[in-house]
């Protein structure tokens, strides 16, 4: 029953994400992953300007690449901007460490990028950093807080692999892995997504499930 209460909590937030993500900004679009594993790559002012050529609304990187960030300046592109997986138990165990995270990737740009979410970890849902992820979050989204960028979102990316574990087969094994992912990780992303006190998403959460 336990396990089923998780599940349910766990497909509402990832639904209201999903409703959320095309509604948030305003239209809809394509967004493309921009990758810099690789060798003899274009570089990032090239990159921007095909993104814009080809009217590509939506940028996702993976961890806070400064030549990207800079090339991004004074443009229309909605940035996803990502924290490298190894840096979330970090980021959960200090809010300081948090705090300088922002202040190193974020404030520096905020007023000429548009930097629509942060995105803690890839795919780290499920994995041993998975209990690590709501508090990472939290401690993100204070620290943008704290400089007047609540307006950021915060969110995490979970496998499309999982989902649709999750989906077509609710397998056990799956939310076994997923237990540290529960009701109080479920109400950050309420809280960060609705801008609800952390209490008031506890209780919406027990109305839904």
């Amino acid at each position: 029953m336990k396990m089923r209460l998780q599940w349910n909590k766990l497909m509402l937030v990832t639904a209201a994400v999903l409703v959320l993500l095309p509604c948030g900004f305003g239209q809809g679009g394509v967004g493309v992953n921009y990758g810099l594993n690789g060798d003899n790559l274009p570089s990032p002012g090239e990159v921007v300007g095909l993104y814009q050529r080809c009217k590509i609304p939506y940028m996702r990187i993976f961890d806070p690449n400064h030549d990207v960030l800079e090339a991004l300046r004074g443009t229309e592109i909605i940035l996803s901007l990502g924290t490298r997986n190894e840096d979330i138990e970090n980021l959960a165990a200090s809010q300081e460490a948090a705090t300088a995270w922002v202040g190193a990737n974020v404030q520096p740009y905020a007023n000429d990028v548009k930097i629509g979410w942060i995105t803690v970890g890839n795919e780290v849902v499920p994995g041993p950093s998975a209990a690590h992820i709501g508090q990472a979050m939290t401690n993100v989204h204070n620290a943008l807080a704290s400089v007047g960028l609540s307006n950021i979102f915060v969110t995490t990316v979970v496998s499309m692999a999982a989902i649709i574990s999750l989906i077509s087969t609710l397998s056990r094994s799956f939310l076994k892995r997923c237990s540290g992912f529960h009701e109080q990780h479920c109400a950050i992303f309420c809280k960060c997504w609705f801008r609800k006190p952390y209490g008031q998403c506890v209780s919406l959460l027990r109305l839904c499930v």
